[in-house]
């Protein structure tokens, strides 16, 4: 008699398709630390080597929408230049590190915007770069406020500019798998250094081997009241803040020692995580 063939259980397809996201999500976050540095060409790169090597079980449209935005980032100038053809022809202002100026956009092409400026005695011409302008029209002109890939180049180029605050808000705008796995990174950084400024206020030191070396110097202080006091508000506090950080689950054991066990503390790191460098936050 034949055997019939047993359909999987539904659990199994639900921790597969985890599986496949959480590795594709990986990907990203290590594409994403580029993509914050500044790197974009080095992100370009580890997406295609990793994606390469890698049995992405996730949707083909979001890999498809990924690689795009990732040929976008290197494409930044010739999206600004499409936008001032788009306006050939017309009058229209552009902002200029040196101010406003108003002017009818005669051609563009190699790299420059040419137009011509009304004047007190005839036209005055007028060339320049999409470098050249502000970086206020820079990214206005990187295209509508509500496309994704405007709003995630809006946020690279912001964090270029040390604007951290206004690029979070753009990735959120954008709400992409690249700009989450930004946001992500922006938190990591944002969770390195307010735990290297707990230490500091609390007279522990900054430069560590190992969370589990500073858990033991933690230890030596934990006998001082005044320390527990201090230490059990720092960390609670950093928990509250930082809890659901990769960050946060690789100093468990400092924030336990700090006094930090009395409130639920972070599951124990992922070894699949890669590491976090905690006592060299980017500033």
């Amino acid at each position: 008699m034949a055997i019939a063939a047993r359909n999987p259980p539904p659990e199994a397809g639900n921790t597969a398709a985890m599986l496949a996201g959480e590795v594709f999500r990986q990907g990203l976050d290590q594409v994403a630390v580029e993509l914050c540095r500044g790197q974009h060409e080095n992100a370009r790169v580890l997406w295609a080597t990793w994606s390469h090597n890698t049995a992405l079980e996730v949707p083909p449209e979001r890999l498809f929408t990924v690689n795009a935005e990732l040929l976008a980032t290197g494409t930044m100038p010739e999206r600004v230049l499409r936008s001032f053809a788009a306006d050939r022809g017309k009058t229209v202002t552009v902002d200029l590190p040196a101010g406003k100026t108003t002017l009818r956009i005669e051609e563009v092409g190699n790299g420059r915007v040419r137009g011509t400026s009304q004047v007190t005695h005839g036209r005055f011409r007028k060339s320049f770069t999409p470098a050249e302008i502000s970086r206020r029209e820079f990214l206005r002109r990187l295209g509508p406020e509500g496309d994704p890939t405007a709003n995630l180049l809006r946020g690279l180029v912001c964090l270029q500019a040390q604007k951290a605050k206004t690029a979070k808000g753009h990735f959120q705008a954008s709400g992409g798998d690249l700009a989450q796995a930004c946001l992500r990174n922006l938190a990591e950084e944002d969770a390195r250094r307010d735990f290297v400024k707990m230490l500091e206020k609390l007279g522990l030191p900054t430069s560590f081997r190992t969370p589990e070396a500073l858990a033991e110097q933690a230890r030596k202080s934990a006998d001082d009241e005044q320390f527990q006091a201090r230490s059990q508000l720092a960390a609670a506090a950093f928990i509250e803040k930082h809890g659901q950080t990769r960050t946060a689950r690789q100093v468990q054991p400092v924030l336990v020692i700090l006094g930090a066990g009395t409130r639920p503390a972070p599951p124990a790191i992922d070894p699949a995580q890669p590491p976090v460098d905690i006592a060299a936050p980017r500033h």
